[in-house]
């Protein structure tokens, strides 16, 4: 908060033989308070769904709901090998440019200091709608 303070002024003179004697009163202070915030909550919501079928997009938070960027997703196939590995932008977003083979993928996200329970994912030629990876 701000703080104001007046200036002294003079609340007494008095006249004695050697001269005039000023009394001042002591300052006042003020703490002005701000008004209370009017803020708006921001939420978090997933990207809009793919348009065409087998392309993966979704949102990576911890386990708090705030966004996590930089985390690697990676998305592994039945054979244990990465199909995708994709890199969350600044707002939690990830998403493939190219779709995926149909099958079963095992999706896993890697940030250092978050864990992440590794999700399975049945890809079969239809449009996949954004998810979220929180972590636990």
């Amino acid at each position: 908060p701000a703080i104001s303070i007046q200036p002294p002024r003079p609340s007494e003179a008095h006249q004695s033989e050697g001269g005039s004697t000023l009394v001042f009163q002591a300052p006042t202070i003020h703490a002005d308070t701000p008004p209370p915030s009017t803020g708006t909550i921001k939420t978090i919501s997933l990207p809009a769904a793919p348009t065409l079928p087998n392309l993966i997009t979704g949102i990576v938070v911890n386990s708090g709901g705030k966004l996590v960027e930089n985390a690697i997703v990676q998305i592994v196939d039945q054979t244990g090998v990465p199909a995708r590995a994709i890199k969350t932008n600044s707002l939690g977003r990830f998403f493939t440019s190219t779709p995926l083979g149909p099958g079963t993928y095992t999706i896993e996200v890697d940030i250092s200091g978050l864990h992440f329970t590794p999700q399975q994912l049945v890809v079969s030629n239809a449009v996949i709608p954004p998810f979220e990876l929180r972590a636990s």
